[in-house]
């Protein structure tokens, strides 16, 4: 959907995505969700590719991550709509590859941008991030391999024990 998602309570995801062997295709402008654990992007995968284009991402529930992306055996790209950023370079097998427009959390323990990679490296490029709750990373990012962060604008949390960026390679 190029429009909108908007979710009310607890656990209501945005957009929710998971496979073992297939891949994911992800396309939304703008996504909302208020209430506890009610990410707006959620992907995951095993052995498939994920590929998402975002505009705008905002939660405002505790425990609430704008774009969680997991890789435990595959490779996902995330990458913004023609026009807002330039795209991150595609991933390839098995890396990560982010490009983010906005992503914003107000909750507790909800950190805007979180990608895990268990095989491979990752490469972000982002717009605006914010998060407003005690607990609540900007950007985490945790990966095996290589790890390329470059923010186009800027990376805001003011809530306590809120790291902006956090990045931790084993490469």
């Amino acid at each position: 959907s190029t429009g909108s998602v908007t979710t009310a309570g607890a656990g209501s995801l945005g957009i929710d995505a998971d496979t073992v062997d297939g891949s994911i295709g992800i396309t939304s402008g703008t996504v909302g969700t208020t209430g506890e654990d009610a990410h707006g992007i959620r992907a995951y995968t095993q052995t498939g590719a994920v590929n998402i284009t975002s505009t705008a991402v905002t939660t405002t529930g505790d425990g609430s991550r704008a774009i969680s992306v997991e890789v435990a055996g595959g490779p996902p790209s995330i990458q913004a709509p023609q026009g807002a950023l330039a795209a991150a370079p595609p991933a390839t097998p098995p890396d990560i590859s982010v490009t983010s427009g906005t992503a914003s959390t107000t909750g507790d323990n909800s950190t805007a941008i979180d990608l895990d990679n268990a095989l491979g490296g990752v490469f972000l490029e982002s717009g605006t991030v914010s998060t407003d709750g005690l607990g609540s990373r900007g950007i985490d990012v945790n990966a095996v391999g290589d790890i390329s962060i470059v923010s186009l604008d800027s990376v805001t949390t003011l809530g306590g024990a809120s790291t902006g960026i956090f990045a931790q390679s084993n490469a």
